[in-house]
């Protein structure tokens, strides 16, 4: 294939994957009726879908066979993968528009490279070659260990593993011998390398204590490693001392860093701290930094987070410091820069002012405690607002952040209501799905109450049918709760969720498979949300148990089984019949569902669903709901990322 062709095929695939997140969060400022907020959405996935035919073609007919290719590829076939790698995710991760796809480049550019590095005379140039080859590698490697760690630990295991193995292989040039044979260029390229490899032990940032302190413990070590060969007279004379500096304040940033982990020893505390309270004279002197300010930026939350942790009296000072970058930030900055004071800082703020009003570590004034309340819906506004273009991870892992550390408050909102919130600005989709879950699984609720009362003996305190009625507000309530908060595992995959455009990658239905048991966990959390953590857990296991994800859950065992088995048929119903938020997948009509219930029934949906959809007035309600209700929440979806807008 010609490389003009190549290329130009490359480059129209990411181009298509932008404009496809545009699509999908598209912006309301056009739009002065409600009305028409459902006709862009209809419109835009029928753009989707087009583009999602196109980017299958150049997926199965020229990439696909390009990485499946059994002899070696060309230069020229080489080069444009590179290329096209760097597009789809940068170094940086200031661009990740696919960054699953690039991993799978990423992957067979590195077994290319073996193979070529075997056979050749491994020369300085053919070691500069690998050495810029896994810089990439580990740093999409680092992208994806950070998306796993917020959601799939058995994922994130396996790329540790493999982040390991890479990284391992890159510290094996710093051997005197090879070192020396490099160019000063590629030294400080892989001095940082070995730096910033480090990082891939702290992208589980909400794991329990003890697996933080075993990854904090490899990343000292490692780091403690790179300071030895700082010391180390040989490598000081083939580095300048300006890239010495440097490479000096990126590791005691890194160990800074520990303070965004809990359960961490105080020991390991006090050392983050003395290394964050360092960082700005050592920043002052390194004059080449890139983006300076924004270092700045980071040693502030660094500071804060540490200080906070180790119970230093800068506490106070600290968060002065951060409070006044966050109160004069701009909050229409969507730059890389802007991102840190609206999402870093003010998580940083927020989890300080959270942390220590349950310690009563100090008093809260009344700006303090105005924070506490705004901050969460700051965040939220920002990431409707935000362009959905590159920066969807970050503002994911932001999120992420925010709702590990959440505090419900007097007054404030609650965490179901921050959930919500947060789907309709990150992904509308999502949001008009878990509404109409919730007010299909009330509809079914309410028949069944008529059709058959007894399928619910068995919910908390309903041991009889007597019971059952008595209680059926009650049942109905906590029915239309739990199946609205089902999919709230889904915002900690988000990124993946939107990643429409083409069929999902293996790893990536992995990721998306997670979101039951880590909806589960957030829900385990906070009283306010606790008693649905069944229901979230055991919304895609089968009826009879038989199928479905998580594996190791059993529904039978759960008080709510009948309402876990209710959502599962709503949860399908309404993504069966969705035309808006399958892409270029056109919904199914009502008969096609009850026919899939027939074959499904006493397996995968309770046994009597069939019965309960064949009942005349259940089916109208449905008909109805399934015509009219989504176009109310169209509506209801548009006022409310309005009124974020507005405010």
């Amino acid at each position: 294939m010609e490389e003009r062709s190549l290329r130009k095929q490359f480059a129209e695939y990411v181009e298509r994957m932008r404009k496809v997140r545009l699509l999908s969060t598209p912006s309301l400022e056009d739009i002065s009726v409600a009305e028409d907020y459902s006709s862009l959405l209809r419109s835009n996935f029928k753009k989707i879908g087009d583009y999602a035919g196109e980017n299958r073609v150049m997926l199965d007919e020229v990439l696909f066979p390009l990485l499946n290719k059994k002899a070696s590829l060309t230069a020229v076939e080489t080069a444009e993968l590179d290329q096209l790698n760097r597009m789809l995710a940068d170094g940086a991760m200031t661009t990740e528009i696919d960054i699953h796809l690039s991993d799978m480049i990423s992957d067979f550019l590195s077994l290319e490279e073996e193979k070529k590095f075997a056979l050749r005379n491994k020369g300085r140039s053919g070691i500069e070659e690998r050495i810029r080859l896994l810089e990439h590698r580990v740093d999409i490697l680092y992208a994806r260990l950070y998306y796993c760690g917020r959601s799939n630990r058995n994922e994130w295991e396996k790329i540790l593993e493999e982040s390991i193995a890479s990284y391992e292989e890159a510290v094996s040039y710093l051997d005197k011998k090879i070192f020396a044979s490099l160019t000063a260029e590629t030294r400080f390229t892989l001095i940082m390398l070995a730096i910033n490899g480090t990082s891939m032990y702290n992208t589980r940032p909400n794991a329990e204590g003890s697996v933080n302190m075993g990854l904090a413990m490899q990343q000292k070590k490692w780091l403690d490693s790179i300071l030895d060969i700082l010391d180390d007279p040989f490598y000081i004379d083939l580095l300048t001392e300006e890239n010495r500096k440097k490479a000096v304040l990126y590791i005691h940033s890194y160990i800074a860093a520990f303070g965004l982990l809990n359960g961490l020893s105080q020991q390991l505390y006090n050392e983050a701290h003395a290394c964050a309270m360092k960082l700005e004279s050592e920043w002052k002197e390194c004059h080449d930094l890139n983006e300076r300010e924004l270092f700045l930026l980071s040693i502030r939350e660094l500071q804060l987070y540490t200080s906070f942790f180790s119970d230093s009296t800068e506490l106070e000072d600290c968060l002065e410091k951060a409070i006044d970058i966050y109160e004069m930030r701009d909050a229409a900055d969507y730059s890389y820069k802007g991102v840190i004071p609206n999402l870093s800082i003010a998580n940083a703020v927020y989890f300080v002012l959270a942390g220590s009003c349950k310690k009563k570590s100090f008093f809260l004034n009344e700006r303090k405690e105005k924070l506490l309340y705004d901050i969460p819906l700051d965040v939220v506004r920002y990431l409707h607002k935000a362009p959905k273009r590159e920066n969807l991870g970050k503002y994911v892992n932001a999120l992420s952040t925010m709702l590990e550390c959440f505090v419900e408050l007097p007054g404030g909102i609650n965490i179901q209501d921050l959930c919500i919130r947060s789907m309709a600005a990150l992904h509308p989709p999502t949001y008009i799905h878990s509404n109409m879950v919730a007010k299909i699984c009330d509809c079914l609720c309410r028949h069944i109450f008529v059709f058959k009362p007894e399928i619910f003996c068995g919910f908390p305190g309903c041991d009889t049918v007597e019971k059952v009625l008595d209680a059926e507000d009650r049942i109905l309530d906590y029915a239309y709760n739990a199946a609205l908060m089902h999919d709230i595992g889904k915002l900690y995959v988000i990124d993946t969720i939107a990643m429409y455009g083409r069929r999902l990658l293996d790893s990536e239905f992995e990721l998306i498979q997670s979101h039951p048991e880590k909806g589960a966990e957030l829900a385990l959390r906070y009283g306010s949300m606790r008693e649905y953590a069944d229901v979230i857990q055991g919304h895609h296991i089968w009826h009879d148990g038989s199928k479905g994800y998580p594996e190791d859950f059993d529904t039978s065992g759960s008080p709510y089984k009948m309402i876990i088995d209710i959502v599962s048929v709503a949860d399908s119903l309404d993504a069966a019949t969705d035309g808006v938020g399958r892409s270029y997948r056109a919904g199914k009509t009502l008969d096609d569902f009850k026919k899939e219930l027939r074959d499904s029934a006493g397996r995968r949906y309770a046994a009597y669903m069939p019965e309960l959809f064949e009942d005349q007035s259940t089916y109208d309600e449905l008909v109805q709901l399934l015509e009219n209700g989504r176009k109310e929440l169209y509506k209801e979806t548009y006022y409310l990322l309005k009124d974020l807008l507005e405010k």
